[in-house]
């Protein structure tokens, strides 16, 4: 069995750009995947950021290479509507020519 080792790229702690800028670095020094967090409203009370999982995955599937990226969760049925994630996925899709990415569903 092979060990492999992911970055939780949290967007609700650092500022979208930044956490792109981390999610990068991870996949230099040989990180296996990257994973966002998708919540609509941030756990942090200071200095919280609030970025959009879906779009933020688009951006970072272009700036890597060859990492696997996915959200840890997207909750199509509490957090927003079916329709939009549905809109979410389809847009990531053709908007990237890699397929290494995968949402991670709750409800």
């Amino acid at each position: 069995m092979e060990t492999k080792v992911g970055y939780f790229a949290s967007i609700e702690q650092y500022k979208p750009m930044d956490a792109l800028e981390q999610s990068v670095r991870a996949e230099k020094v040989g990180f296996d995947s990257i994973w966002v967090d998708d919540h609509f409203h941030p756990w942090y009370h200071s200095d919280a950021q609030s970025g959009q999982a879906w779009a933020w995955m688009g951006a970072t599937l272009q700036a890597t290479k060859k990492v696997f990226v996915s959200t840890c969760i997207t909750c199509p049925i509490l957090r927003y509507n079916p329709g939009v994630v549905a809109q979410d996925v389809c847009n990531t899709s053709s908007n990237v020519s890699k397929t290494s990415w995968s949402c991670s569903w709750s409800r």
